[in-house]
């Protein structure tokens, strides 16, 4: 589109103006893409040079929060960050997805940008896709590395029903009001019973159905060489999430930060991205 042509000419131009004066860029060349996947109209990010590095981001985000380690890992590989459906400037799937659509999502793109990546990284709901997709040999990679990874659901049985009324009652007690307004009350609904759900409303049913996955059967298949990366004040995806994908997949390191919550790999970019960097060499 006309507004990322603009981006990408003001990257280039300050590019080469910082070369011209015998300075280091600015800022490194992003190449923003969109292709269309399974008749989803896709945005990716790809920057960098070297082996390729597969970004997938969490429930609610979107490619750009990898940007504080791609910043770095960039100068050593190829790194492309994807919008997931639903999310960013993909288009949401026409019908209700699981864990398995999103990772068939990611199998058809690799094929459609012909590329084996040499790692995945994934975060939080992004590293159960990339756990799914790994185990069940629907894409190929030598490494993995999960940050603050989902995928631990049974032993939220309490908090998952909780969810499930709240989630009834707000459609029945709501009804009365406007459609705007109902949408409001459900928000408040689902956020105050913990839910994710009010980040992204549009995709209730894939929420449902994403959440009741437990990749731990999955993982205990993977073999790859995998890096976990937790915080240990992380209270949406919790160290113990860590530990027990960690038991579960052979050939596995747990890094456990004392501080950074969910988005360890914003707060402690530094380190998160020279873990990975060492990881993968």
């Amino acid at each position: 589109s006309p507004h990322y042509g603009d981006i990408a000419q003001l990257i280039e131009r300050c590019h080469g103006m910082a070369e011209v004066q015998g300075l280091s860029p600015c800022v490194s060349t992003i190449n923003i893409m969109q292709i269309v996947i399974n008749k989803l109209l896709t945005h990716y990010e790809k920057q960098g040079k070297g082996p390729t590095v597969l970004f997938l981001h969490g429930w609610g985000d979107t490619s750009k929060t990898f940007a504080p380690i791609i910043a770095d890992l960039q100068k050593h590989y190829t790194c492309i960050a994807l919008d997931l459906p639903g999310f960013g400037l993909t288009q949401q799937p026409g019908n209700t997805w699981g864990v398995e659509e999103y990772s068939e999502f990611v199998k058809a793109f690799l094929l459609k940008v012909d590329t084996k990546p040499e790692a995945v990284v994934g975060h939080s709901n992004g590293g159960t896709i990339a756990m799914f997709a790994l185990s069940h040999k629907l894409i190929t990679a030598k490494k993995l590395i999960l940050i603050a990874s989902a995928g631990i659901r049974n032993e939220n049985n309490a908090s998952k029903t909780a969810y499930k009324i709240v989630a009834k009652i707000g459609k029945q007690a709501t009804k009365v009001f406007s459609k705007k307004t109902q949408e409001k009350l459900r928000k408040k609904l689902y956020s105050t019973a913990g839910s994710d759900i009010f980040v992204s409303p549009h995709l209730e049913e894939t929420f449902k159905k994403v959440v009741g996955y437990d990749i731990q059967k999955d993982a205990i298949t993977i073999e790859q060489s995998t890096l976990l990366v937790y915080a240990e004040d992380d209270t949406a995806t919790p160290r113990r999430y860590g530990d027990k994908l960690t038991h579960a997949i052979k050939n596995s390191k747990l890094v456990v930060m004392s501080s950074g919550g969910h988005f360890v790999h914003q707060t402690n970019s530094q380190e998160v991205q020279r873990l990975i960097k060492d990881f993968i060499q």
